[in-house]
């Protein structure tokens, strides 16, 4: 099964695609899910914070959060590509 995680920055619809095994992970507190996405030809990548129900942005191979969204999705499916 896949998942979406779909969010808006700063006027961007950020869409990425996970395996379902590798978000349950992240939820569960096993693994840490690092999403990448480029805006403007800039690459950032993000992080979920369940307990908050928080996207937090950072540019490309930082450490410091630029940026939260508070505001995202989560689907699921089997036809995800």
């Amino acid at each position: 099964m896949q998942a979406v995680i779909s969010f808006n920055w700063r006027g961007n619809n950020i869409e990425r695609f996970f395996d379902w095994e590798y978000l349950k992970d992240d939820i569960n507190g096993k693994d840490d899910l690092w999403g990448e996405f480029v805006v403007n030809g800039t690459k950032f990548q993000f992080q979920i914070l369940w307990e908050s129900s928080t996207i937090t942005i950072f540019n490309f191979g930082g450490y410091d959060y630029i940026d939260s969204v508070t505001n995202f999705s989560v689907s699921f499916s089997k036809t995800f590509m």
